[in-house]
């Protein structure tokens, strides 16, 4: 048991720091019996994927990352597009940003959750409040709130 747990951690750590530089080519690790895992770099050298989430039919996953857009993977293709942003006025001078000076205007999304039954995706963002995305739509219309870091929602019965 203690030796699968370094093995683990050993390759956690491997993976980790393989993917420290996301502009570098893709890259493979090989896992205990053979089996490669890959390493996909995210779009424009954005860093930080934060929080993950899939839609109501399982599509997927969705991400945030550190320069206020939503990515959504398109798993037939293995890359990486984007669904929405949180600032889309600044998306051409914030994508790929990793500037801790700029989070302020370009937001950083740290929560993401999908409504199950209206398809919207709720997005909190640290600097720019809730936003929601509609179904097919990839504008977000922010809700105003100080400030957000996750999200949790609950199906009531009525």
């Amino acid at each position: 048991m203690r030796a699968e747990v370094l093995v683990l951690a050993v390759l956690v750590a491997a993976a980790a720091f393989l993917s420290l530089d996301s502009l570098s080519d893709v890259r493979r690790l090989e896992i205990g019996n053979g089996d490669d895992v890959e390493l996909v770099p995210l779009l424009d050298g954005a860093a930080g994927p934060e929080s993950i989430a899939f839609d109501e039919s399982g599509g997927g996953p969705y991400t945030s990352v550190s320069d206020g857009r939503v990515l959504r993977w398109l798993p037939e293709e293995r890359r990486w597009v984007e669904h929405s942003c949180s600032a889309p006025e600044l998306l051409g001078s914030c994508k790929g940003s990793q500037d801790p000076g700029r989070k302020h205007e370009c937001g950083r999304p740290l929560g993401l959750k999908f409504n199950s039954e209206t398809g919207e995706l709720y997005v909190a963002d640290a600097y720019h409040g809730l936003g929601v995305v509609p179904p097919r739509v990839n504008d977000t219309l922010k809700i105003p709130m100080r400030s957000g870091n996750d999200i949790w929602s609950e199906k009531k019965e009525i």
